[in-house]
């Protein structure tokens, strides 16, 4: 029992494939393709079925060899690329982490000193000065109120404000 073979299959299959040659095509000869009268058939000469098939599978070896190494050059060059990424990372997370620490110890810093500071002011008596300098300033603005309603006054109230503004609280003001 002998049945038909792939290639005689795939030789048919491809003479009803081919599309009729266009205009343009009918005058250049085609070194592609070979006629069928060319082709050995698979009965005819099995070495060269043999041949052809030996021939098909170290083309697909050499085809995933080269794949094989394409992606393990592929793999390298992503993994170096991702080791410097992640040493770059690390890098930066620690300056970030110092950065961090030196900011903490400055808010601490300055909580504490914020802190003795204002202990400081509301802890401290007013100095003698301190007081003496608040009575003259405050003693000048009660002249100068008075001063203002002498310039504000009508005639008649003139001399009521003047007065009022030789009054011995304004002299010690002053």
């Amino acid at each position: 029992m002998q049945g038909v073979s792939f290639f005689e299959m795939d030789a048919s299959r491809e003479l009803e494939l081919e599309d009729p040659p266009s205009d343009d095509e009918k005058g250049e000869p085609e070194m592609d393709k070979v006629s069928e009268e060319e082709k050995p058939s698979a009965s005819e000469d099995p070495e060269g079925l043999v041949n052809m098939l030996s021939l098909g599978i170290k083309s697909v070896r050499v085809q995933a060899k080269k794949s094989e190494t394409k992606l393990k050059g592929m793999f390298h060059k992503a993994f170096k690329a991702g080791v410097l990424r992640h040493t770059a990372l690390l890098k930066q997370q620690k300056i970030l982490k110092q950065s961090e620490e030196s900011m903490k110890k400055f808010q601490v810093k300055k909580t504490t000193t914020t802190t003795a500071t204002t202990t400081t002011r509301t802890t401290t008596p007013p100095t003698t000065t301190n007081n003496n300098l608040e009575t003259r300033i405050h003693g000048t603005g009660e002249f100068l109120v008075k001063l203002e309603k002498v310039a504000l006054a009508s005639e008649a109230e003139v001399p009521e404000a003047l007065r009022a503004l030789r009054s011995p609280a304004s002299t010690d003001s002053e």
